[in-house]
Parts: structure tokens; sequence; C-alpha cells
């Protein structure tokens, strides 16, 4: 693990706040473009909780995978949805599914480039 200093922990707490920023963005103000209010709370509790980790195991890619990346997989979810019918005829969106997925994979590549990164870091302190 790397040693945690205050310039990295301000910037995991930046990106703390730009996940609430995207969230209230996402939850009130752009209701009228998905019209769901429970899935964003989920989505930004799971993300906090997420953010509480990645700042305690000092994981700065990780912080940009969930604070910036829940606006950005929003819009790549809303530009990319579709409506499909069930078998009894019900009107279903695919937004919360893309919204959901891409912003998994933002957070997983967050914590690749971490894994990588502390990894790379390692091998040059050891040297």
């Amino acid at each position: 693990m790397r040693k945690r200093t205050w310039r990295s922990t301000l910037f995991c707490l930046s990106m703390a706040l730009c996940l609430y920023l995207s969230f209230y963005l996402c939850r009130y103000t752009l209701l009228d473009l998905h019209f769901m209010k429970q899935w964003p709370e989920i989505l930004a509790i799971f993300g906090a909780v997420l953010m509480a980790g990645s700042v305690l195991i000092n994981a700065p890619f990780t912080c940009v995978g969930i604070g910036p990346g829940y606006l950005l997989s929003f819009f790549v979810g809303y530009l990319c949805q579709w409506d499909y019918y069930g078998a009894h005829g019900e009107r279903y969106n695919t937004l919360w599914q893309i919204w959901t997925v891409v912003w998994l994979l933002l957070i997983l590549l967050g914590f690749i480039a971490d894994r990588f990164n502390s990894k790379r870091l390692h091998r040059r302190s050891s040297r």
C-alpha cells in the first residue's frame, strides 16, 4: 500500500464531493429524463461505501471511476437507452441497466489502474 498524503486524501474527498453533486444532478435536476427515484439513491449509497473504502486504501483511480463516473455513466446510459416490451405488454427501458453496467466497469477500470500503479511504485521503491 502506498503512503497516504494529504494531497491524495484531498483528491479522493473532492471525488466524493463530485459523487454527491452527480447524484444531486441525476436524482433531482434530471428527473424528467429518467423518472427513477430510488435507483439513483441506491447507486449513490453503493458509491459512497466504495468511496470510503477507496479513501482508506488510498486508491485515487478508483475514486475517479466512482465520482465523475457516476454522471458519465448516466449520460452513456441515456444516450444508449431503448424501450422494449415484456411478455404481457409492459413497457421497459434499459437506461438503468446500461447506467449501472457502465458505472461498474468504470469502477473496475479504476481499481485495475490502482493495482497496476501500486505494483509499479512498489517495484520502483524496491530498487
